[in-house]
């Protein structure tokens, strides 16, 4: 679980620093790469080593299918009620050439620079429409993996690596990113195989910031 009592729209901060951002009351905006966004927050400044959350959530799905992402919303607080990424079946899409299926993406502040990623998560039969299929060697109870992206922009992601889930309970997990991935973004997929297995439920997207 997330443990940083900061993980929650009543942070308050007494120390100011440039170099990162948390973020504040929700008011919405377009998004600047004409993604549909859910919902973005006022930027303010954090102390790096504090958690940070996203200023934005976007559905990085294909517009032409290849999977699903439902309640996009959800990730931006943990609050118990859960953003979803799903098969769709046996199509796919590519994101930074790989492909995937549905796919959430969260924005972080005009300065911030990511020095980790802090997913709150975990597998489930079915979500936005699909259900895994039980009684079979790649179904239900299998997957639980997904992909991870960073970067700058949205058009500069790279991915960053695999994650499997361990547990079937909500669990918080976090990866390391690099000073080089200069991320203010972050995307995570569900992989693509097996498309008949679970899906994956995220309370929360946050992350910890690190000095430019």
């Amino acid at each position: 679980m997330i443990r940083s009592p900061h993980f929650t729209l009543a942070l308050a901060l007494s120390a100011v620093v440039a170099a990162c951002t948390t973020t504040a009351a929700p008011s919405p905006s377009p998004s600047p790469d004409g993604d549909a966004v859910v919902v973005q927050r006022t930027a303010q400044p954090c102390v790096p080593g504090e958690v940070t959350l996203p200023i934005g959530a976007f559905d990085m799905t294909s517009s032409e299918g290849g999977g699903r992402a439902c309640a996009v919303g959800n990730v931006l607080d943990e609050d118990g009620k859960f953003a979803a990424i799903a098969s769709a079946g046996s199509a796919t899409h590519e994101l930074a050439g790989r492909a995937v299926n549905g796919c959430i993406g969260v924005e972080f502040g005009d300065d911030i620079l990511l020095s980790s990623f802090i997913m709150k998560m975990r597998p489930t039969h079915g979500a936005c429409g699909h259900s895994c299929t039980p009684g079979v060697e790649t179904g239900c109870g299998t997957g639980w993996k997904v992909a991870i992206f960073v970067g700058p922009t949205l058009e500069e992601l790279e991915f960053l690596q695999q994650l499997s889930l361990t547990t079937e309970d909500v669990f918080e997990y976090r990866v390391a990113v690099f000073k080089s991935n200069r991320a203010r973004y972050a995307v995570i997929c569900r992989e693509p195989t097996p498309e008949t297995g679970d899906d994956v439920e995220i309370d929360a997207l946050a992350g910890f910031c690190q000095v430019q």
